[in-house]
């Protein structure tokens, strides 16, 4: 799968991290797909077993804030108390536009602007990747956590889904995301030495897509996967992936997804 023109991808062992500039792309992932996002599940038993008032809720990376809008829309009522942090003033913009019932600020998880034990729930939503310290990140999303309150990590492992279409025609992704992302086992290590006790909801899932599923997903450019490429890398996969399709049209591609949720929870 790794084998490219001249056998560059396999010499491309160690690619340096590169970023995705959100203010540039705060319009593009607001797209309607992208933020219809369901209730979540796992802060609707916390707050039914809580008699915390306020219930304080904090979404780290929140984006333009579809998660909040839908959280406080299907909560509200409770004594949910919502909060948002994101370092992107473009992708905050949009969210302050929305008239969320939520407190937000432009940070980094780097450097929360919250006291210590405020939260009683705390997730991040495919954002944790984008930490630029991730060691100072977990150490402040535990400092700002309350005892026995937790925190969500909710993405996908890229470890363990090499066979991810978008990995597939897109081998340099699949190398750079392995500098972006902790290996499963060591995100766990690094919240359990932080005094946390972690339960992993994740799991493998295989769907078969057409070769219009696999055009939609790598045109859209509609990950930050894709994202981080070089505009010549970025064309270089889709012309592999109009190739294959040209000379197998009728093939039928196996997508596999490893994610789920990470749950740490702070030890009293």
């Amino acid at each position: 799968m790794f084998d490219t023109e001249e056998g560059r991808v396999r010499r491309y062992t160690k690619p340096a991290m590169r970023r995705t500039d959100y203010d540039t792309l705060a319009a593009w992932y607001d797209a309607p797909w992208r933020t219809n996002v369901p209730v979540d599940a796992i802060l609707g038993e916390r707050l039914k077993s809580s008699t915390h008032k306020p219930f304080r809720v904090l979404d780290v990376g929140c984006g333009t804030g579809a998660w909040l809008l839908s959280q406080s829309r299907a909560y509200a009522g409770t004594p949910a108390e919502f909060h948002g942090i994101e370092p992107s003033a473009g992708m905050l913009a949009i969210a302050r536009k929305k008239g969320i019932p939520a407190e937000l600020a432009q940070a980094g998880a780097e450097k929360i602007p919250y006291d210590d034990a405020r939260f009683d729930f705390i997730i991040t939503r495919l954002a944790y990747h984008h930490f630029e310290d991730k060691t100072k990140a977990f150490d402040e999303i535990v400092r700002v956590l309350k005892n026995g309150a937790c925190f969500v990590i909710s993405d996908m492992v890229p470890e363990r889904m090499p066979d991810w279409v978008i990995y597939q025609f897109f081998p340099e992704a699949y190398l750079l995301d392995q500098e972006r992302f902790l290996p499963l086992e060591q995100l766990q290590s690094e919240l359990e030495r932080r005094g946390c006790a972690v339960a992993i909801e994740m799991k493998r899932s295989e769907q078969k897509v057409d070769w219009k599923f696999v055009l939609m997903m790598a045109e859209g450019r509609g990950t930050s996967s894709l994202q981080i490429l070089t505009d010549a890398e970025y064309q270089a996969g889709l012309r592999r992936a109009r190739e294959e399709m040209a000379r197998d049209p009728g093939r039928v591609i196996v997508d596999g997804n490893y994610a789920g949720n990470l749950v740490a929870t702070k030890r009293a």
